[in-house]
């Protein structure tokens, strides 16, 4: 029964790049050692035990040749010269980006035929090559160690923050966001954001028409400024000299409620 067995050492550089290469020369064999870490003791009135440990990190050495020219006999197509293949796992090596080691066995052919694979995510711990004689073939010895791929945690201060509209006070500010409208919510808002509120105040503009109606705008957007020219409305004075604590808030202005940590989890992997 046919059997077809590839080797395939594939470069994760992100989640959506990628470089590989087919072993054009398969090794005469290849050995995978998978420890398991278990412990022994010796317990004085039991005697022996084990404890079963964690799985340890697979490796795994390959030693076979880059062919210089196609013999015609090698397992796959040959894409590069041989120190094109040594300079590419060289790179590999050093970049700091794991390499997916896929070994597949196809017996039988078509409808009959079965597959098993051996994948998993390893890094290049080091790599020999060298000639033995003039053909200009390289030989290699590439020893793989597997690499797991973990979660990582970060927490970042997140601020809840909100734009003054037209009749916004502390108290409703306080009653939205925090669900209550005492003294300490509202002092809460108005120490975290005295700068930009004093500054709004003070620095403001007010807009009168002739009728004697009166807005007031602290750096006024684009919109706004066609709004005040359409109805007619001028400038005149900078109407406050503070915030009077708060009581007086700029619409347009950013204010931050509060900050909250937020935790999130992140795989590595695609990094």
């Amino acid at each position: 029964m046919k059997r077809t067995v590839s080797i395939t050492l594939v470069h994760i550089i992100s989640n959506k790049e990628y470089d590989e290469i087919v072993l054009p020369w398969l090794p005469e064999s290849y050995e995978i050692e998978a420890p398991q870490n278990n412990v022994s003791l010796n317990i004085e009135t039991v005697g022996d035990m084990t404890l079963f440990g964690n799985p340890g990190l697979k490796t795994l050495e390959l030693t076979s040749y880059f062919p210089e020219n196609d013999y015609g006999f090698q397992d796959t197509k040959i894409t590069m010269k041989p120190m094109e293949y040594i300079n590419k796992l060289k790179e590999w090596k050093e970049d700091k980006h794991p390499t997916l080691v896929l070994i597949s066995n196809i017996v039988g052919e078509d409808d009959d035929k079965t597959t098993s694979d051996e994948k998993f995510y390893a890094t290049i711990e080091s790599l020999k090559y060298g000639q033995d004689d003039a053909t200009g073939d390289i030989k290699y010895t590439i020893s793989l160690k597997e690499y797991r791929y973990t979660s990582r945690i970060v927490k970042k201060l997140t601020p809840t923050k909100h734009v003054v509209v037209k009749g916004d006070t502390l108290k409703k500010l306080a009653k939205k966001y925090f669900g209550k409208t005492s003294k300490k919510y509202t002092d809460t808002i108005y120490k975290k954001n005295k700068a930009i509120i004093e500054k709004a105040a003070k620095g403001c503009w007010l807009y009168k028409n002739k009728y004697g109606f009166t807005v007031t705008f602290y750096k006024p957007t684009g919109r706004e400024l066609v709004w005040i020219a359409k109805n007619k409305y001028k400038r005149i004075k900078h109407p406050y000299k503070s915030s009077k604590n708060g009581k007086i808030l700029i619409p347009g202005i950013t204010l931050i409620i509060k900050e909250e940590w937020i935790t999130k989890e992140y795989s590595t992997e695609g990094e």
